[in-house]
């Protein structure tokens, strides 16, 4: 199997083509009004279900087949809940993730969560006077 390295460019359009389909399925949204997260999650659905341009060129960027993208994801977007459901959908607190809006399924780079209570401890010593 041959690895091929990912470029920041590509890397960029992924985070795009993500944040589309978070919307989508109704995640990220903080602090936004319920009747604006249903436009905006329509919005997403559209964005990934229609033929458009900018679809086509966002997956071209990131690295992605569009047709693949929209075959693996019309499927989902169909099963899910409604926007209307979504919108209102309460997400339970103490998911991973670092800050409200920091989505859960970027993690937070380290491989786990983020700890609610930071494990750091510091020396009793007083910094030095000038």
């Amino acid at each position: 199997m041959t690895t091929t390295a990912v470029g920041g460019h590509e890397i960029l359009w992924r985070t795009v083509l993500l944040h589309s389909v978070q919307e989508a399925f109704g995640i990220g949204f903080v602090n936004e009004p319920a009747k604006n997260r249903v436009v905006m999650i329509r919005d997403a659905r559209d964005y990934i279900m229609r033929p458009a341009k900018g679809f086509i060129d966002v997956c071209n960027l990131a690295g992605f087949d569009p047709d693949a993208v929209r075959e693996r994801l019309i499927p989902r977007i169909k099963a899910a809940r409604s926007p209307e459901e979504l919108a209102v959908l309460k997400r339970t607190k103490g998911s991973p993730g670092v800050v409200a809006d920091f989505p859960s399924v970027l993690g937070t780079g380290g491989g786990s969560t983020a700890h609610e209570i930071p494990e750091i401890s510091f020396s009793d010593m007083k910094a030095p006077t000038a």
